[in-house]
């Protein structure tokens, strides 16, 4: 394989791994073998993005060309550059300082990658090994449309705590979101849904906003 098709299928693998977690958080958890899985989906999305964030430092360290062994200096000034852009191996070693290096290396989009990886992976670990009733699966379809047409209105890249109150009967609902390209080259926005600072699956918020509203009306 070339090394520029490996590095699209490395960057194509991320985006599936998360949508892939993200489904099932959203969907809810019936048996610990199925969160391991949401969780191992994390794992190796953050395995491909690293292996992606090494390339990258790895193309602009010092002395590439330098021709025979290097001197003391050189040896030092590269072991320096790739000791500054150094992540660890798993996910959930992933500390604040990683996250201000790949933001200040790539960006603050391919450090919102790793958050969203990081938010997700602890809310699946949290998350109940229980059935999730699954209610009125359009009112969630509608539900995120209108959250994309919000999201469409502000013509941004990034938005951070979107409040959505007034979607879910004035529940403490807010979202986190980014744009992002999956597998198939498709651009949307990823979102995360919070109730009171606390990620939780779009159709939990769905089906309490509807329970609210029936208590309201009886």
């Amino acid at each position: 394989m070339s090394t520029f098709a490996r590095t699209a299928s490395l960057a194509a693998r991320i985006p599936l791994h998360i949508e892939r977690a993200t489904a099932a958080f959203d969907a809810g958890f019936t048996t610990k073998a199925a969160q391991k899985d949401a969780l191992d989906s994390l794992n190796r999305a953050f395995d491909a993005f690293r292996e992606l964030f090494f390339e990258d430092v790895r193309a602009v360290a010092p002395h590439q060309d330098a021709l025979g062994e290097l001197n003391e200096q050189q040896s030092r000034e590269r072991w320096d550059h790739f000791e500054a852009h150094d992540l660890p191996f798993s996910l959930h070693q992933v500390r604040d300082r990683h996250l201000g290096i790949i933001a200040g290396f790539k960006g603050e989009g391919e450090a919102a990658t790793v958050r969203d990886l990081i938010a997700l992976r602890a809310a699946i670990k949290a998350a109940e090994i229980a059935p999730v009733e699954r209610k009125e699966d359009a009112a969630v379809v509608a539900v995120r449309a209108q959250i994309e047409d919000l999201i469409a209105l502000r013509k941004a890249q990034y938005g951070r705590a979107l409040e959505l109150g007034e979607l879910f009967g004035g529940l403490p609902v807010s979202t986190n979101w980014h744009y992002v390209q999956n597998q198939y080259g498709t651009v949307f926005p990823r979102c995360f849904f919070y109730l009171d600072g606390k990620l939780t699956p779009l159709n939990v918020l769905v089906a309490a906003s509807q329970e609210l509203e029936r208590r309201k009306a009886s």
